[in-house]
């Protein structure tokens, strides 16, 4: 996709061979490799983004939050870790009994 794109963008001529095995051809492969990739990431930076499907950005999300907390244990899941996350950004500070216990 990014190939064709990045060919039909260059200059006609004798000098700009648009065809397989020219070096230009080699080149728009390789760039637009890079580019598919580099878009792919982007676009998963959009879900990585969010606490609940985090991933990548788990570790940065917890040591914003003071994560992970003890009481997950000594090696908590994904999914425990995403949950920690989740609590703490929806915690309201409640100061009872019953919160701390919770």
């Amino acid at each position: 996709m990014f190939r064709s794109a990045f060919l039909r963008l260059l200059p006609t001529g004798p000098i700009w061979q648009h065809t397989e095995g020219s070096v230009i051809y080699a080149l728009a492969t390789a760039w637009g490799a890079t580019f598919a990739r580099n878009a792919a990431r982007a676009s998963y930076l959009l879900t990585d983004a969010n606490p609940a499907s985090t991933t990548e950005l788990l570790p940065e999300w917890e040591e914003t939050l003071g994560l992970p907390d003890p009481c997950a244990g000594t090696n908590p899941s994904m999914a425990q870790r995403r949950a920690q996350v989740i609590a703490r950004l929806e915690d309201t500070n409640g100061c009872s009994v019953p919160y701390f216990i919770a």
